[in-house]
């Protein structure tokens, strides 16, 4: 019995995104993230300055809750009041002085690295065992966070100075890329597929 093979086309779906926007995007953050790297000192106080503006907004948005609600209970209010107040004063101090605070930062993202670090090797050793595969990744990250961890802390403060703007950097371009292979994706649903069928 001959078979005849048929061609069935999905139709495009109209709901996507454009997909020349989602590549134009990922293309830009590619960019932007490639000229960081060579400029990661401007990016690390541009990328604390920002972090003390958010924090300067979040303290103002804060205040006016506080005063908008009207809250009779003097102890919440104040405490609230408090918080704002501290939120303020931290962004006004990023502010003021943001190579300090960028060297601080990296100094806790150092910690960061170090403990997640830590804790991967301790996994890794856990599963040595039951997991061998997993155990080994788990060991590799580990390895190289603590390695991180230490690189960061022997050129401090210096480091604080290129660290912030490094790791914001390689993000943006892990971002890009991640954009571009969704617009191809995108690209390909919109058009739609011709999938071959087997008819008897």
């Amino acid at each position: 019995m001959e078979e005849k093979t048929t061609m069935t086309t999905s139709t495009p779906d109209s709901t996507l995104p454009d997909w020349r926007v989602t590549l134009a995007f990922g293309l830009l953050l590619i960019v932007l993230g490639t000229v960081g790297l060579y400029l990661s000192v401007f990016v690390t106080l541009a990328s604390v300055l920002l972090f003390g503006g958010f924090l300067i907004a979040g303290g103002v948005l804060h205040g006016i809750e506080v005063f908008r609600k009207q809250d009779r209970r003097k102890g919440t209010r104040l405490e609230n009041l408090l918080i704002a107040l501290i939120y303020i004063g931290m962004g006004l101090l990023i502010a003021y002085d943001p190579v300090a605070a960028s060297a601080g930062l990296t100094l806790m993202i150092a910690g960061l690295f170090a403990a997640m670090g830590a804790i991967r090797l301790t996994h890794a050793w856990q599963r040595r065992n039951e997991a061998r595969g997993e155990a080994a990744w788990h060991a590799v990250s580990g390895i190289i966070e603590l390695a991180l961890a230490l690189i960061i802390t022997l050129h401090w403060p210096i480091s604080g100075l290129w660290v912030i703007g490094l790791l914001v950097s390689v993000e943006m371009i892990m971002n890009g890329w991640l954009l571009v292979f969704a617009a191809f994706a995108i690209r390909k649903a919109a058009r739609g597929e011709s999938v071959p069928a087997a008819a008897g």
